[in-house]
């Protein structure tokens, strides 16, 4: 965390204190200068004066285009993410619902398993607990806590 932190130091030091843009377009035209000098001139003393892009390798693994389609029991109610991040599905004696998860699990199949308490269920990703969606204060627009726990 802590090169993230200086990260953020950095840019707002050298491109936004005390600078106003006047608009979105001017905003990412000085990102873009920014980034550009960043790893390509400005020496880090924690790369002993290098610059970032000199120490960069690219991974000799390759991402799969796709992940694997998961594989839910046939007893589990599951749908897949929307786009925007919103899964409609019908839990077991429940009505159809909107459940906002996020739109990092956009196009996956996810599974909605009942828990142990009376009127919560969770949503999984693989074997990943994503959220807990609690039915009990109002049905039509359950709660949704965000969780991120692999069992």
């Amino acid at each position: 965390m802590g090169k993230i932190e200086r990260l953020h130091r950095s840019l707002r030091a050298e491109l936004l204190q005390g600078r106003r843009f006047a608009d979105l377009d001017a905003v990412q035209s000085g990102l873009d200068r920014w980034r550009a000098r960043y790893n390509h001139q400005r020496p880090h003393d924690a790369l002993g004066g290098a610059f970032p892009a000199s120490r960069y390798r690219m991974s000799e693994r390759s991402m799969p285009a796709r992940l694997v389609e998961p594989d839910y029991p046939d007893d589990q109610v599951t749908g897949r993410v929307r786009r925007n991040g919103c899964l409609r599905c019908r839990p077991q004696d429940q009505r159809r619902v909107d459940l906002q998860l996020s739109a990092a699990f956009a196009d996956q199949r996810v599974a909605v398993r009942p828990s142990a308490e009376d009127g919560v269920h969770h949503v999984w990703f693989m074997t990943w607990r994503i959220a807990k969606v609690d039915f009990r204060t109002n049905p039509e627009r359950p709660t949704v806590t965000h969780v991120l726990e692999r069992m």
